[in-house]
């Protein structure tokens, strides 16, 4: 192995450690662009191999800059999110909620301010639509809450409803550390 393919083998290996943190659809998203590239390149007959190399990773380059910018924001709804409800009873309150994601299925905890480690359910994150439910024990009563929120980023609004009790509650949301 020369000299050169060494340092480029040295160079796809660090690429690779930097893009495995990077959502699957992205990383899909690149190795078709730079399939696309490398085979318009080939089209062309007196193109060498090393100049279709050179150039599939000049627009390999392109298109990881251009990514980069929607990567910044976080995507889905996984992390802390630091909520804040306002509840015609009991006024302002806020709760902590940890959310854990797989592909579209959302589920993790809620820390409110009256009961602990309430497990969330049923939950789906779609089209920047979240939706699930939670199942609250208080003073001897079970209570169903849906919650649906818009999710722009960091940042979500939606509201929180009780069918026993017929009421709706809006709450805005910030993810920690956005």
């Amino acid at each position: 192995m020369d000299c050169s393919s060494a340092r480029l083998k040295r160079f796809l290996l660090e690429l690779v450690e930097i893009v495995r943190f990077w959502p699957a659809r992205v990383v899909t998203l690149l190795h078709h662009m730079y399939r696309a590239a490398n085979r318009t390149l080939q089209d062309h007959s007196e193109v060498t191999h090393m100049q279709r190399t050179v150039r599939g990773f000049g627009l390999l380059f392109a298109a990881l800059a251009l990514a980069a910018i929607p990567v910044s924001a976080q995507d889905g709804v996984a992390g802390t999110w630091t909520l804040t409800i306002s509840s015609p009873d009991v006024g302002t309150m806020e709760s902590e909620f940890v959310f854990e994601q797989d592909g579209t299925d959302v589920s993790g905890t809620a820390e409110l301010q009256m009961v602990d480690g309430v497990e969330i359910s049923d939950g789906v994150y779609e089209d920047g639509v979240l939706s699930f439910l939670m199942h609250v024990g208080l003073e001897g009563q079970w209570f169903t809450v849906e919650m649906e929120a818009d999710v722009d980023g960091d940042e979500m609004s939606g509201e929180a409803y009780v069918p026993d009790m017929g009421m709706a509650m809006p709450f805005t949301a910030k993810r920690q550390g956005g």
